[in-house]
């Protein structure tokens, strides 16, 4: 392979990074910041527990693009490090993933609280929300401690130096916690939602408002569910599918740092998409 097709394909690497990255940052700080705003003002969301969960997916949603993509874009699209020293390797690592983790789970509460919501309206219990909301906390930061342990400096990368706990994150956390499981369980329940708002759009009795407030936060929930497993999954499976790959070629491991790259930067979008769900609900 020629030094100038390398060339162009890591220069490729950084405008991708660049653009991509602020193309992402400016539809997620403004879309959440908006979304935010909605959800805290208005009383058809403030009044019902799938609107509280997603407050705080928003407020998830943002955390995660500053602590993952600002620094990913000002890092490796502008050369401007900010996680060069070893606490701040520590901290990007945990908060990174605590807020990927908590803005899936949230999303998975979301469609499940949206389904019962329709099946079983007396279970809509703010009180209950609120505690989900802390527990959530708790055990995402308990589970994410070992970030602050493993992770350090190494040839001016932050790195995961232990190897057990690799694993578990390359194994466990990225393929199950973030991937398989959070998408089985957005697909079954946003699909009863929709089964049964269906229904209640077949039957005219009943709480007008109530069935239109419902197709309405049933609608956002299944766009962002859409959003969410169009953009993240190919992200997934090919950092699954990289895992194990050993002895490439530097063409081979630049291409797949390119696609790796481009899938990502789908991925990240996912968390800056639901300034859409106003224009379906």
């Amino acid at each position: 392979m020629s030094s100038e097709y390398l060339a162009f394909l890591q220069a490729s690497i950084v405008q991708v990074y660049r653009y991509g990255g602020l193309f992402t940052l400016v539809t997620g700080i403004v879309g959440e910041l908006f979304n935010i705003l909605i959800f805290t003002t208005l009383k058809t969301f403030r009044r019902t527990t799938c609107g509280f969960y997603l407050t705080f997916l928003s407020i998830s949603n943002f955390g995660q693009i500053i602590t993952a993509v600002l620094i990913r874009t000002l890092n490796y699209g502008f050369r401007i490090n900010l996680i060069g020293t070893t606490w701040t390797c520590k901290l990007r690592e945990c908060f990174v993933h605590f807020f990927a983790l908590a803005s899936f789970t949230l999303i998975c509460l979301a469609t499940i609280d949206q389904f019962l919501s329709l099946v079983r309206p007396h279970w809509n219990n703010l009180y209950w929300a609120r505690w989900h909301i802390l527990l959530i906390g708790f055990v995402w930061l308990g589970h994410n401690v070992p970030f602050l342990i493993y992770c350090d400096i190494v040839s001016n990368q932050c790195r995961n130096l232990n190897a057990t706990f690799y694993y578990y994150v390359n194994y466990v956390i990225w393929p199950v916690f973030l991937g398989c499981l959070p998408i089985f369980i957005m697909i079954i329940f946003s699909s009863l939602a929709f089964y049964h708002v269906r229904k209640l759009n077949g039957n005219h009795r009943g709480n007008l408002f109530r069935q239109s407030q419902d197709r309405q936060l049933t609608s956002m929930t299944l766009v962002y569910v859409l959003f969410i497993v169009v953009l993240s999954t190919p992200c997934i499976i090919f950092s699954i599918y990289t895992l194990d790959l050993v002895n490439l070629t530097a063409e081979q491991s630049t291409i797949n740092r390119l696609i790796y790259t481009i899938l990502s930067a789908l991925y990240y979008q996912s968390y800056a998409v639901r300034f859409c769900f106003f224009a379906v609900g």
